[in-house]
């Protein structure tokens, strides 16, 4: 069996420039790697990827907290500057597959016929402790109580919450709204 390698077309580039495009387009339109590593969590896939070693697993060795003990988790940091460089680079690799993950997604669904991107989902928001902080003017004390599990379950009470509360309505009202928009500057062309 003949592993004969043809060169590239030479107009190849050419046809990869409206996918790359559309791929850098959709990686930057706010589905940031936190978002996309928690819908993962959420969906059950997570610990499946971690487990065959597709998401590398990055362990915090520090054995201090670092809301509760920021002092000494940073000084035992500066003590252990090799464990910090083998740490760092764990979370790297794994920032990386998610990412890598993360565009493979994002490819699949440029690839979609019309009646899959009836289902694509585009994220509506999202939650920082900084929004605690600014709008209900939450003490640091107070976010340090607020470990990430904490942040999602608010995240989650607060999506059921808008689902219940006004979610429908409004997707009427901004869609129609939207669709006016361009709908005017499509008649003004």
């Amino acid at each position: 069996m003949s592993t004969e390698h043809r060169p590239p077309h030479p107009d190849a580039h050419r046809a990869l420039d409206p996918v790359l495009a559309r791929l850098t387009e959709r990686d930057q339109q706010g589905v940031s790697a936190f978002y996309f590593e928690l819908r993962l969590e959420e969906a059950g896939y997570l610990a499946g990827l971690e487990a065959a070693g597709v998401v590398p697993v990055a362990h915090d060795p520090n054995p201090f907290d670092p809301v509760k003990e920021g002092g000494s988790y940073q000084q035992w940091w500066a003590e252990h500057s090799q464990e910090r460089g083998a740490y760092q680079q764990q979370v790297t690799s794994r920032q990386e597959a998610l990412h890598y993950l993360h565009l493979g997604v994002v490819l699949a669904s440029l690839a979609e016929d019309e009646p899959n991107r009836l289902h694509a989902l585009f994220p509506v928001m999202g939650i920082s402790r900084a929004d605690l902080k600014a709008r209900l003017h939450y003490e640091d004390a107070t976010l340090e109580e607020l470990d990430d599990t904490a942040m999602r379950e608010i995240a989650g009470k607060l999506e059921e919450a808008y689902v219940e509360l006004g979610f429908w309505e409004h997707l009427d009202i901004v869609a129609e709204e939207v669709l006016a928009c361009k709908r005017r500057i499509n008649t003004k062309e």
